[in-house]
């Protein structure tokens, strides 16, 4: 397999920053602090970001990243999930963890769910064995400690530029495919005390390029080259572009040339944790890079 070199160095960074960035996590703090200090951080480990960090809080599942000088803080009982992405040369690491700010037992509880689904996800991948059996695992601790998985999130494959590369992770008991030697996977298990299920919410500040679709505008087609050179197919923030270069950007997501990924919501508005690691899957052991 190409890139293991990259893909461990990657999975390395990925977990250190991860670590530091959840415990500056408290009460008051901002979540641009947190956000800031990723960015800064993957830049100066000689990385990049494979994706913008998402903080979301409570019942926010996913898909949150604050925009620049957003102002909302952290607040005691919060159920915070800091999942993050670094990648070298293209070659992506994807990690997750939750931090419970003050006291929030039943936080606790879903945490923990989250995590010893992570583990027992960790035990049940082999290579040549149907990721149901990963499924089933995620699915039967998160049960047992008397939550629901997230159904309509997934774990998923990884390849050198391509976060998603075709398989799917269930967090529950379904048929699924057989995985290969040679494969990168991030599995991220979702506990809950709602329904089980997620549902778009209001847009994000996340993006991600879908075609270089031709642009009239002489500052489209300048923002479009860009993204195109900056991110390649992996998902930017809107706080990393210019003042001016954000005037175009619905343009681009109109025109089909990028989209605009929407906020994702608890259905039942119920309190959301998740854990998460990248493995590596060799030709007869699975090695966790984060």
């Amino acid at each position: 397999m190409e890139g293991i070199k990259e893909i461990k160095k990657a999975g390395t960074i990925a977990h250190d920053i991860l670590k530091q960035a959840c415990a500056r996590v408290g009460e008051d703090v901002p979540y641009s602090e947190i956000s800031d200090f990723v960015d800064k951080a993957i830049e100066k480990a000689g990385a990049k970001p494979a994706f913008p960090v998402n903080i979301s809080v409570n019942e926010v599942a996913a898909h949150y990243s604050p925009d620049r000088n957003e102002d909302k803080l952290f607040e005691k009982g919060d159920v915070v999930k800091i999942d993050l992405g670094v990648h070298v040369d293209g070659y992506p690491s994807d990690t997750a963890s939750t931090v419970i700010v003050g006291e929030n037992p039943k936080g606790e509880k879903l945490k923990k769910a989250a995590e010893a689904a992570l583990k027992a996800a960790g035990e049940a991948l082999k290579p040549g064995r149907s990721l149901q059996e990963v499924g089933k695992a995620i699915g039967n601790v998160i049960t047992s400690a008397g939550f629901q998985p997230i159904r309509n999130l997934t774990g998923h494959s990884m390849a050198r530029w391509n976060l998603h590369s075709g398989l799917s992770v269930f967090n529950f008991d379904a048929p699924n495919e057989v995985i290969e030697p040679d494969t990168l996977v991030a599995i991220e298990p979702f506990s809950t005390d709602g329904a089980g299920k997620i549902l778009e919410s209001k847009p994000s500040s996340i993006y991600r390029l879908l075609a270089p679709v031709p642009q009239r505008l002489p500052g489209a087609k300048k923002l479009l080259q860009r993204i195109v050179n900056d991110y390649e197919t992996f998902p930017f923030a809107q706080r990393w572009l210019e003042a001016k270069e954000l005037l175009y950007l619905p343009q681009l997501v109109a025109s089909g040339a990028v989209h605009r990924y929407p906020v994702l919501m608890e259905k039942a508005k119920g309190l959301v944790a998740q854990s998460e690691h990248t493995f590596l899957v060799g030709e007869k052991d699975v090695e966790i890079t984060t």
